[in-house]
Order: C-alpha cells, then sequence, then structure tokens
C-alpha cells in the first residue's frame, strides 16, 4: 500500500511539474530583475530549465509547426535572431552585440514558450490568472513605495541594494534634500527603475480598464493612473490616456463608468485639481506642465518643481541625433545590437550624467538593427495589431472579444510607452506580452478554422 501510494504521489509530481515550471516562469518574468542577485536573475535558471523541458518534447515542436496559424512569427524571431548575429561582424563593440544577441534570444524564447503553453482557452485563462495575482502583488508594493514606508529591496532607488550585488547609485542621484524627499516616493516595484515600472502598468492598463468586474475595473485602473503620476511617467501618463479615450471604441457598456472615472482623474491630475496653477505636489506639477505642453498651451508661474539638471526632453533630443547621424554614416545597415551606446559614448556621454542608452525603443530599433529591418519590425507589428483586431471584430465569444480589444489597445498604447525607458530590449512583460497576443490569434484561428482573413 506504501508503494502504490508513493507511486501515485510521484505521477503526480511528474504530471504536475511542468505546470509548476511554468508558472515559476511567469512569475520570474515578471519579476525581472526584482528578484536577482546582481544580475543574475531568478529568471535566468528558470528559463534554461524551461527551454531544456521544451526541447524535451519534440513532438510538442512538431505539431506547433504543422498545426499553428502563427508560423510566420516564430520565422520572424528567428530571422531577428540571424540578422542581429550576422551584424555581429561589423558592429563596432563585440561585447555590447553579443549581450544583445542573448537579450533578444531569451526575449523571443519567452514568447515561444508562452505561445506553446497556450493552446487553448481554458491555458490562457490559466496565465492570465498567474499573471494577474504577480501584477496586483506589485501594484500593492508600488503603493507602498510612493507612500514612503516601504521600499523594495532590489531596486534602483534602494540603499539597501549593494546588499544584492548592485551599485548604490542613490549618492549620485541625490545631491540635496529636495530630490532626497522627491524620489523617496517615486515607486519602482519589480523592475529596477520608475520607467520600467510604469512601461509595464500601461501594458495591463487596458486589462483592467475592460475587465468586466466593475470594482476591479475601476480600482485598479485608477491605481495604475495614480503610480504612474507619483513616477512623474509622462510619456506612460499620455499613453494611458490615450489608451483610455480609445478605449470608447472597443468597450461594453458596463465599462463606461470605469472610462468616464479614469478620465475624470487625468483631467484632475492635469491640471492641479481643475485649479490651472501649479500646487504643493510637484510630480503632479510636472504632470501638469506636461499637459499643457502637449495641448501647446503656455506653461504657468507658480511653485517651482523638482528638475534634474539637465532638460530630459533636450537629451533625449541629442541622444536621438547622434544615434541618427551615426546610422546615416552607417548607410542604414545598422550599427549591430547594443552599438546605439557606441556614439553617444564616442561623444562622452550625453548630460551631467553621461548618458548613452538611447530612451527610445524605435529609434534603437532602426539604429542598431538597421532600416529594413525596422521596417520589417513595423510590419510585423502592424501584423499582430491587425491580427487582434480582426479577432475582436469576428469573434462572438465575450472572452475573446475581451481579449484581443485589451492586447489591441495595450499594443497601441506601448508605441508611446516604449519611449520612456533606456530600452526595453531585455524587458521581459513586452515578450510575454507578445506570447499572449499570438496565442489569442492562434487559438481563435485554429477553432475557426474557416477564417481565412485571419492569416497569422
Amino acid at each position: 500500500m506504501r508503494a502504490s501510494v508513493n507511486d501515485k504521489t510521484f505521477s503526480l509530481f511528474e504530471k504536475n511539474r511542468a505546470g509548476w515550471l511554468y508558472s515559476l516562469l511567469l512569475i520570474s518574468a515578471l519579476a525581472g530583475p526584482g528578484i536577482s542577485y546582481s544580475y543574475l536573475y531568478l529568471f535566468h535558471p528558470v528559463w534554461v530549465l524551461s527551454l531544456a523541458a521544451l526541447f524535451n518534447n519534440q513532438t510538442l515542436i512538431r505539431e506547433t509547426w504543422r498545426n499553428k496559424p502563427t508560423r510566420l512569427h516564430y520565422l520572424f524571431f528567428a530571422g531577428t535572431l540571424a540578422w542581429f548575429a550576422v551584424e555581429i561582424i561589423w558592429a563596432a563593440n563585440k561585447t555590447y552585440a553579443l549581450k544583445h544577441l542573448f537579450y533578444i534570444m531569451a526575449g523571443w524564447s519567452l514568447s515561444f514558450i508562452l505561445i506553446l503553453k497556450n493552446n487553448k482557452e481554458d491555458q490562457l485563462k490559466l496565465t492570465l490568472r498567474i499573471l494577474f495575482i504577480m501584477i496586483s502583488v506589485e501594484m500593492a508594493v508600488s503603493v507602498l513605495e510612493m507612500t514612503g514606508i516601504f521600499r523594495w529591496p532590489v531596486s534602483k532607488l534602494s540603499d539597501t541594494v549593494s546588499f544584492f550585488g548592485r551599485k548604490n547609485e542613490l549618492q549620485y542621484i541625490v545631491t540635496s534634500k529636495e530630490i532626497g524627499e522627491y524620489i523617496k516616493t517615486v515607486p519602482t516595484g519589480f523592475h529596477w527603475n520608475s520607467n520600467n515600472l510604469c512601461t509595464f502598468l500601461s501594458l495591463v492598463f487596458p486589462f483592467f480598464l475592460l475587465h468586466k468586474k466593475i470594482w476591479i475595473s475601476i480600482l485598479w485602473s485608477l491605481l495604475i493612473v495614480t503610480i504612474i503620476v507619483a513616477a512623474s511617467a509622462r510619456a506612460n501618463y499620455l499613453a494611458v490616456t490615450v489608451i483610455t479615450i480609445s478605449s470608447v471604441f472597443f468597450a461594453s457598456k458596463s465599462n463606461y463608468i470605469t472610462i468616464l472615472a479614469v478620465l475624470i482623474a487625468v483631467a484632475a491630475y492635469s491640471t492641479n485639481g481643475f485649479t490651472f496653477r501649479n500646487g504643493e505636489f510637484s510630480k503632479v506639477n510636472e504632470i501638469q506642465s506636461f499637459s499643457r505642453r502637449i495641448l501647446g498651451l503656455p506653461p504657468l508661474l507658480g511653485k517651482a518643481k523638482t528638475e534634474e539638471p539637465d532638460n530630459s526632453g533636450n537629451i533625449r533630443a541629442e541622444l536621438i541625433r547622434n544615434g541618427l547621424e551615426a546610422l546615416r554614416k552607417n548607410y542604414g545597415i545598422g550599427l549591430g545590437g547594443g552599438n546605439s551606446k557606441v556614439p553617444q559614448e564616442a561623444k562622452g556621454g550625453v548630460g551631467v550624467y553621461k548618458i548613452t542608452s538611447m530612451h527610445n525603443f524605435w529609434i534603437e530599433t532602426l539604429v542598431e538593427g538597421g532600416v529594413l529591418y525596422a521596417l520589417a519590425y513595423g510590419i510585423w507589428y502592424c501584423s499582430i495589431l491587425w491580427g487582434l483586431f480582426l479577432v475582436f471584430r469576428k469573434s462572438k465569444k465575450e472572452n475573446f472579444r475581451y481579449y484581443a480589444s485589451a492586447c489591441l489597445l495595450a499594443g497601441g498604447g506601448f508605441i508611446i510607452a516604449a519611449m520612456a525607458p533606456s530600452s526595453v530590449i531585455y524587458f521581459f512583460p513586452m515578450y510575454l506580452f507578445w506570447g499572449i497576443c499570438i496565442a489569442i490569434i492562434q487559438i481563435w484561428k485554429r477553432e475557426n478554422a474557416d477564417t481565412h482573413s485571419i492569416r497569422y
């Protein structure tokens, strides 16, 4: 009897082991640098184990290639890896190019695993449920951070980060008491810095905005907007605003309350509580000033806001000019992965902090991959958005319409949001997002084999 029980326990463990490994992969990918020591993330060993388990299942891979209507996406993944591998030949900095190749290999393989694991709607629901729990945990951490009572230890703004093998950068950032008080309440979550956190939140925002449970929809959506304001993440603030306005074309009547609540919150933040003047909170002042610039209105006089020594917009503009000039000299072929930093380094970096990262993913893709690759990337990106739109338009399933519309809005908002971080090439939520988008299209296509208009 004891042997029988042990055999059943072992069999159950073997059956569920792949599921636990996949769940851990999702959790570690979302956490990214938040669970790490130095530059070794929890994700890395979990990713290696997941790849080993994947390649051990040759039947699944063969069936995937034969039966999935997403083979062109796989070809794009492989083509991306091949092109950046070739670019190593002429890349000025081979180390940067090799690192970049590793980054995209990890990212695209993560997307590939998600596509394979989500063959049916039930599997997709389970994936989204796991991600929802992890997102909620990170939002709770971010709320605590923006109140100043807690800081996730593995963060650029943590004073204990040196215990996790990272350099403490606070001594370089905090040049005055005012700036110290300012960054004390800047949330970073699990994503090391505020821009990456807010780019992640802008990606998941439509899933809450269009959620069928009103209390989840309103609470989570307003929390995301508030966290973005607390981080003074202006590009992401614009992204969630555009997403909210655009959502009226995809939302059900039950979502109109949330949309209205978010628009009222955006209007309140953009006008400093409808006062139309600078107020006490510097981060709200920054959002107000940004909103006025977007609308072409003159700046307001009032309490001075906390600023960096160099204007962020001017720094980004100079980074872009340097990159495009290097691309012109390269005849548009592409500098190679990671090598958009090279022309910045040649000029000694940009601004007081000697910045070398491009801080604009689309320009980075153009400069490093070249004109033809950037064009191919744009076509591939649009093909996914188009596929999602067709799923939304043709599906009679409420869940599929929700998945497709949320991903479509997130993909549109990401065009803006991706200009916020220094780079998103090693930003795992982006690759999780692409995997989910393609999985939605493939599930729909497999269940509706006669829908020839959804080809990829």
